[in-house]
Order: structure tokens, then sequence, then C-alpha cells
């Protein structure tokens, strides 16, 4: 990096004996940046390549002092998006430290499901309960749901069989 480029960065930085505050342009989300070689940046990556060099392939600044406007390398560790995101306080942070659901069963074992898609993790126990109320509240609909799904003209549709469980199982 040039000292032209050294100098017109550190000019946009209000240094203290904690964070360094990103004192120019930022993102909708707090980040501070900037242009370099005609692309734009993030504040805070140009900050810690000044002082540590490249960041590892697969890496992502987590902010250890939690303010998106602090450029100060010190209050940055390179970690994977999982890490920064487990380190939040966002949604996914949240639901990962929860240990019980919100009737209390326990979060583990065979009573975790966890989707394949996503990640989320759903209670089993409230899942049954829930499926229980939805059919003795919905009876009509899941016997039409039934009706459609296997039968046509009065006889078992083509791949399908009476003693398949409900939802297909």
């Amino acid at each position: 990096m040039d000292t032209v480029f050294l100098g017109r960065f550190w000019a946009k930085v209000e240094k203290s004996d904690g964070c360094w505050e990103w004192k120019a342009s930022k993102t909708s989300a707090g980040y501070g940046k900037i242009v370099f070689h005609g692309k734009l940046h993030q504040a805070h990556r140009i900050s810690y390549m000044i002082k540590h060099g490249s960041i590892p392939d697969g890496m992502v600044m987590d902010h250890l002092c939690r303010n998106r406007a602090c450029v100060n390398p010190d209050h940055l560790e390179p970690v994977t998006q999982r890490e920064n995101l487990m380190r939040g306080v966002g949604g996914s942070a949240i639901n990962a430290a929860k240990t019980h659901c919100k009737n209390g069963h326990e979060l583990a074992g065979s009573n975790l499901r966890v989707n394949k898609c996503n990640g989320s993790r759903v209670c089993r126990t409230c899942l049954k309960e829930y499926k229980k109320k939805y059919e003795a509240e919905n009876i009509e609909k899941v016997r039409e749901w039934w009706r459609n799904k296997y039968w046509k003209n009065g006889r078992v549709r083509k791949n399908h069989s009476k003693t398949d469980g409900i939802y297909g199982a």
C-alpha cells in the first residue's frame, strides 16, 4: 500500500486508547468503507491488512469490541463466518445457545430434530403435540388431503399404499 493511500486512510480515523473510530463514509450496517485500487473495501479489513498482512482465505473479520465502526487492528480477529455469527447477538447465536424449547423440553438427543437445509432446531415433543392438535382441529382438511393424495376414482394411486403413514412417512 502506497504512502498516499495510507495518509488518506489514517486521516479518516480518530484514534483513542480503545476503539479507533472510522469517521468517513459508512455502510448502512455501520462499517467504514473506502475505495482502494478502484474497488470499495471495508475499512476494518484494510486496517487489519496494514498491520497483519492478508486475511486468511475463508475467514471474516470479527470485531472483538462489537463496534462496527472500529478499525483498531488489535480489536479484529479473523474467524469463520459461523464463529462470527455464534459470537454475535443475532438470532443464530441466541437459538444456538438454547438448551430447552419454550415449553421446557430439552433440545438434545432423540428429542432434537435438526433441519438439514438450514440447520434450524425443533423440539420433537412439541412437533408431535402440534401435529396432534392440528389434526384434531382440522380433521376434514386432513381427510381431504389423504383423499387427494392417495385415492383417485375409488382406487389407490400408483406408488402409494393405504398403509403409508401420515404425511407420507
